[in-house]
């Protein structure tokens, strides 16, 4: 599959036309990014791991496909600089055939010092009003899955999958502890959480997205998962930059925009 390779001073990224999915990102030595080895890399299929771009619906939540289609589609070139590439999506016969709406996507990965910039931006090129929701499905490369602790959740509302969508709960404690699987999306997050290892702290800051989703579907849900290792999920853990709690609604020619930037901390 075509794809765009960076390696440049500030450390190394792997971006896919094939649903504008970054499979691969280095820094500090280290890759940050998991992908299963069992990942599907075939037209229509989505790609397991890396980030995969979530639009127009996200999970379940909506009357579409699960978690959409822009991630099973070929993306456009539009610019690659030295630490940047930016990938675009428009609608075709292809996406109205899945959701009837005119409309550009555009994807931006930027290496930063010690950091990963991406940016999704949906812009409304129809004469039309359509609702939206959106996310970066990011998979963190973990050493151990059990015992990673997330910080920054503290008092958020969150939705349990698998309980009616109406049930709500909030953490109380200062982090989050991953003992065994986990399906939780959180509501208006404040905009910076960190994943906590043992010997590895990532600042997970987003604008424009309100909710975070933390998932490790654990050895039981690994072992329904096709494209996925059965021990995989131990050095896994998806934290997700989320628009889905109230889906955007976009007038004729509006734009809007969600950013999610991962720092490796000193």
């Amino acid at each position: 599959m075509k794809h765009i390779a960076k390696n440049t001073d500030l450390g190394t990224f792997t971006l896919y036309h094939h649903g504008a999915h970054l499979t691969q990102w280095q820094t500090k030595g280290e890759e940050q990014l998991f992908m299963s080895t069992a990942a599907e890399f075939a037209p229509g299929k989505p790609i397991r791991g890396g980030v995969p771009v979530i639009f127009p619906q996200f999970a379940a939540l909506g009357d579409g496909a699960r978690h959409g289609f822009a991630r099973n589609l070929e993306w456009q070139l539009v610019n690659e600089a030295e630490h940047a590439v930016t990938l675009k999506l428009e609608s075709s016969e292809t996406s109205k055939a899945h959701w009837p709406h005119d409309f550009t996507l555009l994807f931006t990965a930027t290496l930063e010092p010690h950091a990963l910039h991406m940016q999704l931006d949906v812009m409304n090129t129809g004469s039309d009003t359509f609702d939206f929701s959106a996310a970066l499905h990011t998979y963190f490369a973990v050493d151990q899955a059990k015992g990673c602790e997330i910080e920054g959740l503290k008092g958020c509302s969150h939705w349990d999958n698998g309980t009616p969508f109406t049930e709500r709960n909030t953490d109380s404690g200062q982090r989050l502890t991953i003992t065994g699987p986990i399906d939780r999306l959180y509501f208006d997050t404040p905009g910076r959480v960190s994943l906590i290892e043992k010997n590895r702290t990532r600042i997970i800051q987003q604008e424009g997205f309100t909710d975070v989703v933390v998932w490790n579907p654990w050895e039981e849900g690994a072992a329904g998962i096709h494209d996925l290792e059965n021990e995989e999920y131990r050095n896994m853990l998806c934290i997700e930059a989320v628009k889905a709690g109230t889906p955007v609604q976009l007038a004729p020619g509006a734009q809007w925009s969600g950013v999610q930037r991962i720092t490796v901390a000193d």
